[in-house]
């Protein structure tokens, strides 16, 4: 099982990886996000841990899907087409959704994920529920200790 710092490093490595390879800087890539260019170099070095609407935003901006920009790891011949992500409270609405699916399909509950994952579990709770916009590190965690990948959790991104 992957630390949070190991994931939020993995995903600065992957980011940057992505910025490169588009010719694209951190500035550019703030200002389409709407956001200051301080708050991607944060991501670059693992210094923080972004809400999963924006990791969602950020892989349509590039053109990869969310999995490659989490992990690094490409798979041939996909490519995620850029464009718009659905509204926050839609896209985590529909998160906390497939996540209650995979938690049913996995046959486990949120006590089990908890000893899983080393999450508290009122931060799973509100993350199943939707409540709260929920971090990368708490979503990947949580699928990791379901034993699946990061893209199965996805919402379908455009409507």
């Amino acid at each position: 099982m992957q630390t949070k710092q190991e994931i939020l490093n993995q995903y600065g490595a992957s980011l940057r990886q992505a910025l490169q390879e588009r010719s694209m800087t951190e500035v550019e890539l703030a200002k389409k996000l709407g956001t200051q260019s301080h708050a991607i170099y944060a991501y670059e070095r693992g210094q923080s841990d972004p809400k999963m609407h924006r990791v969602a935003t950020i892989a349509r901006i590039l053109g990869i899907s969310v999995e490659e920009l989490v992990t690094g790891q490409k798979k041939p011949g996909s490519k995620t087409p850029r464009g718009q992500v659905l509204p926050v409270d839609e896209f985590n609405q529909q998160l906390a959704e497939r996540l209650r699916v995979m938690v049913k399909l996995a046959k486990t509950n949120s006590n089990q994920l908890k000893l899983a994952t080393g999450i508290n579990s009122g931060t799973i709770v509100n993350v199943l529920t939707g409540k709260r916009q929920p971090r990368l590190s708490s979503v990947a965690l949580i699928v990791e200790g379901l034993g699946a990948n990061i893209e199965q959790a996805i919402p379908e991104l455009q409507k």
